[in-house]
């Protein structure tokens, strides 16, 4: 599927715009940007995401899941703003693609003996394998800009619930 997007960027843009968001210790303004930005995608991921899309959680409580992740953030001395940047740099990957979403997102956090993590799944457009297939190559982008999602782990995925 093509679908046309305002103001397709190059890749070297698309780097450059990822380098200006702030990579420090997080305020708690940054963590509100973040939570405003999971909840509602059209924030982060602009044309790629309609504008009225809202993310569910887990119980639909979002001042628990905002907790639970701002600990599996700080557990894991994980910044807003790194997570911040790495689902601004997600949307301007999904826009670059044409990849739209399909679905409501998803978060959640888990706590286990073994540790705790967060995900946030991205329903895309796309069927299961050409999900799988996008996401490893997301993963590349991130890992080149030094945004580790081993544990608050953004995982594009096939169509969900809307």
């Amino acid at each position: 599927m093509s679908v046309k997007f305002k103001n397709d960027r190059t890749d070297a843009e698309i780097a450059t715009t990822s380098l200006h968001v702030q990579r420090t210790h997080s305020s708690e303004a940054d963590f509100d940007a973040l939570i405003h930005a999971l909840r509602h995608p059209h924030v982060a991921f602009g044309a790629a995401a309609d504008a009225d899309l809202i993310a569910r959680c887990a119980m639909e409580d979002w001042d628990a899941s905002a907790q639970a992740l701002k600990e599996v953030l700080k557990h894991h001395r994980i910044s807003a703003s790194d997570a911040l940047a790495m689902l601004h740099l997600t949307g301007e990957f999904l826009r670059r693609h044409r990849i739209r979403l399909d679905g409501e997102p998803w978060l959640c956090t888990f706590q286990t003996e073994e540790g705790s993590w967060a995900r946030y799944d991205v329903h895309t457009s796309l069927d299961y394998e050409d999900a799988n297939t996008w996401d490893k190559r997301l993963d590349d982008v991130l890992r080149s800009r030094r945004l580790d999602r081993d544990s608050f782990y953004l995982r594009l995925t096939d169509g969900g619930p809307c």
